[in-house]
Order: C-alpha cells, then sequence, then structure tokens
C-alpha cells in the first residue's frame, strides 16, 4: 500500500511537470492515502503487523506499549511531512511553515528514538524503520530548503514570462492578487 501511495504521487509529480491534466489530482490521492496510512495505521504498520491481523491479539505479543506509543507518534509526524510535501509541492499556502514545524518533531523524534536505540538497546524498531526515517527525513528537509521560486522556475521554466507572473501572484498576499491571466505556453505550443 505504501508503495502504491508513493507511486501515486510520483506519477502526478510527473504529470506536473509534464503539464498533463490531473496532476494535482492524482499527487493529492497518493499524498492523502499515505498520510492516512501514517496518521491511522502507523501503530501496526510501523510494527510490521498486516492488515488482516490488526485486530488479533496474538499480533500484538511481543510488542511492548512503548514501542506502539512509539510507532503512532511516528505515524503522526511522517504524516505531517507527507501532507506539507504536498502542500510545498501543489504552491499552496503556509506550506513552508508546516514542513518547518514537521522536521523540528522529526527531529526530536529521531533523538528520541535514537536515545531509547543506544540507551536502553531496543534498535528492533529503528531496524525496521530506518529506510522510512531516512527517505521521509531526506523528502521533508529537502522540501524545506528549496524555495517557491524554485519549484516555480522548475514547473514553468520553458515559459519565463508565465513564471515570473506567476510568482509576483504567490508573493501578494491581498486577497486582491492577480492569478496570471494568459495561459501557461509550453515551448512545444509556442
Amino acid at each position: 500500500m505504501e508503495i502504491a501511495c508513493l507511486g501515486l504521487i510520483l506519477l502526478g509529480l510527473f504529470f506536473k511537470l509534464m503539464h498533463w491534466p490531473y496532476n494535482g489530482e492524482i499527487m493529492t490521492l497518493g499524498a492523502v492515502l499515505l498520510s492516512m496510512l501514517y496518521f491511522n495505521f502507523s501503530f501496526a504498520f510501523l510494527n510490521q503487523i498486516k492488515f488482516r491481523n490488526i485486530l488479533k491479539q496474538e499480533s500484538y505479543k511481543g510488542i511492548s506499549k512503548l514501542r506502539i506509543n512509539g510507532a503512532i507518534a511516528t505515524g503522526f509526524v511522517f504524516s505531517f511531512i507527507t501532507i506539507y510535501s504536498l502542500f510545498k509541492l501543489m504552491l499552496w499556502s503556509y506550506a513552508q511553515i508546516g514542513l518547518e514545524i514537521s522536521i523540528k518533531l522529526f527531529a526530536i523524534l529521531v533523538v528520541v528514538l535514537l536515545g531509547f536505540h543506544f540507551v536502553k538497546n531496543r534498535s528492533f524498531f529503528l531496524k525496521m524503520n530506518y529506510i522510512r526515517f531516512i527517505s521521509i527525513g531526506i523528502i521533508g528537509t529537502t522540501l524545506c530548503f528549496v524555495t517557491n521560486d524554485q519549484l516555480i522556475d522548475l514547473y514553468y521554466g520553458s515559459d519565463p514570462e508565465y513564471a515570473e507572473a506567476y510568482k509576483a501572484y504567490i508573493k501578494d498576499p491581498s486577497p486582491d492578487a492577480k492569478y496570471p491571466t494568459r495561459a501557461f505556453n509550453s515551448k512545444d505550443e509556442k
């Protein structure tokens, strides 16, 4: 399920770069599904419990309450990073603030988990999820340092006039800000 959601996000991003229709819908669907997966099912998903075994009590034998609570906290943080990464990629409001807060929560979470890892030698949770921690941390941190101007140049670089008009629209905080009136033209259409 996680890989399918990531595939939808990447497909939507590819559609956005190619200026094909439904790019935002596809990317939003993938990110919302992934965020819901992390937010609602992290207690099982991050502890390697299959969905069909979520309600079975024997699935949780050998898993401490501390580890389940850590998985829930990790799921919340992963969910926030996923949603605010979507906000950033779609150039929506408050993306930067939300992403910065999410990355700070992620850093606190990593410090706490590493503390448990080294103090109590509980490395199983980290070993199972280290790829998730690394990939989500890198993606979130990278998007945190990418500016909206850089994303606009990436998305609309083939039409500098439109890119500049869109940058001016994004930077204008007033409710009367004018959306670029002329349509985007790629090099193929000129």
